[in-house]
């Protein structure tokens, strides 16, 4: 699958239209279309389209590792210490206190 096919696919997941997905990321709605259609292949906006997509760089990008973004950073957070995953959630939880 290329990274045109994941993007469509991630889009019309979110029953999103190019120009949806143009405002959401920033990137213009003609790239969009260009690496949907196979006429690019590849995109200094693939940050900011795995980000609008809910979904990893490097999964949009080439279709490996970890496919959501919230996956892949509980997947990064289980392989520190317990002491540092302590710390992090601590630190959400204060932060999480004050936006309340």
């Amino acid at each position: 699958m290329s990274i045109g096919n994941r993007i469509k696919e991630e889009r019309e997941a979110l029953d999103w239209s190019q120009k949806d997905l143009a405002q959401k990321s920033g990137v213009k709605q003609q790239m969009i279309s260009k690496l949907e259609r196979g006429k690019a292949k590849g995109t200094t906006g693939i940050v900011p389209l795995s980000i609008a997509l809910n979904v990893t760089a490097e999964w949009l990008h080439d279709g490996k590792g970890i496919k959501e973004r919230g996956a892949a950073i509980q997947a990064e957070i289980e392989s520190y210490p317990e002491s540092v995953q302590a710390e992090i959630a601590a630190a959400i939880h204060r932060r999480l206190a004050a936006i309340c």
